[in-house]
């Protein structure tokens, strides 16, 4: 029996996440009946093969439904990150010292290894810097060649591998890795073979003197690849 026509008379549109708890028909067409416009695929998870899957789902509900839907192909991007601590974790105050350099010995409560040089390359007194997704916030009261000094605005406690994000700051970084790139080039050979349809990718990278919103000139109809600077790292 055929569905009938899904109309939907709103100009805000529902984007969702699939992964591992969505990857069946009937889970993604509950998400898609909840009223999801868009499915967004996250490449710092899963493989292509797994994407893949979750993909052909999306067609087979589209053609069902006899609505477009839109997929979102979101890239990992690079990933700055502090090192690791002596004791796995350590809590900063407010108003301490604490230093960030390219020594790779394990940290504690007045410094940690932070693995970027390009970082410390860009940073002037002054910056800030925001830790474990904003939880913990620098800000940069000296450089040197090898490191930052800096005091701490918001403190709390920093464990192994956190994420860094310089906000305002211009990183002298391809926006793109060699990962990103394999995984583009999956998610645009999907679109061409109709497995996506709405070919979009996005990538939330860190502020990146390479980063641009462009077009391909061979890219299809929908085709174009957007990259937003959010400041941030995944």
């Amino acid at each position: 029996m055929r569905r009938p026509l899904i109309r939907r008379r709103r100009n805000t549109k529902i984007v969702a996440t699939l992964g591992p708890s969505t990857s069946t028909y009937e889970s993604i067409l509950a998400i898609f009946e909840a009223g999801v416009d868009v499915f967004r695929f996250n490449f710092s998870h899963g493989d292509h093969a797994d994407h893949a899957d979750r993909m052909a789902i999306v067609r087979r509900i589209e053609k069902e439904m006899r609505r477009p839907i839109g997929v979102m192909a979101d890239m990992q991007g690079p990933k700055l990150r502090v090192g690791q601590f002596t004791e796995g974790k350590v809590t900063l105050t407010a108003g301490q010292s604490f230093r960030l350099d390219l020594d790779p010995a394990k940290g504690d409560d007045t410094r940690a290894p932070l693995p970027h040089k390009e970082i410390f390359a860009a940073l002037e007194p002054g910056s800030d810097l925001l830790l474990d997704d904003g939880r913990i916030r620098l800000k940069v009261t000296a450089i040197t060649p090898d490191g930052a000094d800096t005091e701490v605005i918001a403190g709390g406690v920093l464990s192994d591998r956190k994420g860094v994000n310089v906000p305002g700051v211009l990183l002298p970084l391809s926006p793109l890795t060699a990962k990103d790139r394999l995984d583009l080039a999956f998610a645009r050979n999907a679109a061409r073979r109709r497995a996506i349809g709405a070919k979009t990718a996005g990538a939330s990278l860190p502020p990146c003197r390479q980063a641009r919103h462009r077009r391909d000139p061979n890219a299809g109809e929908h085709d174009h690849i957007a990259v937003a600077n959010t400041g941030g790292s995944l």
